[in-house]
């Protein structure tokens, strides 16, 4: 095992993620680029790179065990809010 995996194991295992259990889009790290500013909001897109948490694990890095979404999150509290 090159260096290179190790540390990517060691970091996978500080999260409490197995190794092959990570989120394909983040890789585990619970976090991704957005390529237009526009991040999981989907806000208006602008002309820079921006990061936020990961839209397919909601930040655990988990594929199997997701935290739960913010869009619901946010679109529940409306609900509430508005009646």
């Amino acid at each position: 095992m090159t260096n290179t995996l190790k540390m990517r194991e060691m970091l996978l295992n500080e999260r409490d993620i197995v190794a092959g259990d990570e989120c394909p889009d983040c890789q585990g790290q619970g976090k991704k680029h957005y390529a237009n500013t526009s991040t999981w909001r989907y806000g208006i897109g602008g002309a820079a790179v921006t990061m936020d948490v990961c839209d397919k694990c909601w930040g655990s890095g988990s594929r199997t065990r997701t935290w739960p979404s913010h869009r619901e999150f946010y679109e529940m509290k409306s609900r509430l809010e508005n009646g």
